[in-house]
């Protein structure tokens, strides 16, 4: 795994982030990390299928064997908090955080598999449904985020 983490852009890193996201360490967070009553929580899922060299397939199974379907990282199971707006499909964990792999984007667009998930426009959507939702924000657009998260392709 440090091997993988010595080609991240950020230049590494000793793998002390991914001993904190075991299970027991989450269940000790989640205990001195209580809810507050105070704040609306929302969540979202997101599954793929890796390739068979994409970086995360290592890591893909191991999960897939724990708690099944996931993004590379994180199980659905797992991501779901609060009110759970939906799962994205084809859509790994450096998608969500908008590190695309364009030779990914690009290959599925010549196989005719385009990735409909583009990150900007998702998470624009997603601030202005929560701003609507949470806070009664209006604005002037008539964009259903329904739509938005469908085109996105989420289930």
């Amino acid at each position: 795994m440090l091997g993988f983490l010595d080609m991240l852009p950020n230049g590494g890193g000793d793998g002390k982030a991914f001993e904190s996201l075991r299970p027991s360490n989450m269940e000790l967070f989640n205990l001195r990390t209580p809810d507050s009553p105070h704040v609306q929580y929302f969540s979202w899922g997101a599954q793929y299928e890796p390739g068979l060299l994409d970086p995360f397939k290592l890591s893909h199974n191991i999960v897939f064997q724990k708690e099944g379907a996931n993004d590379g990282l994180v199980s659905i199971e797992s991501s779901k908090w609060g009110t759970y707006l939906g799962t994205l499909d084809d859509v790994s964990h450096l998608d969500l955080v908008g590190w695309i792999n364009t030779a990914r984007y690009t290959w599925k667009e010549w196989t005719g598999k385009a990735i409909k998930f583009k990150p900007a426009t998702f998470y624009l959507e997603l601030i202005d449904y929560l701003a609507n939702t949470v806070e009664g924000v209006q604005d002037n657009t008539d964009q259903d985020f329904s739509k938005v998260a469908e085109e996105q392709g989420v289930d």
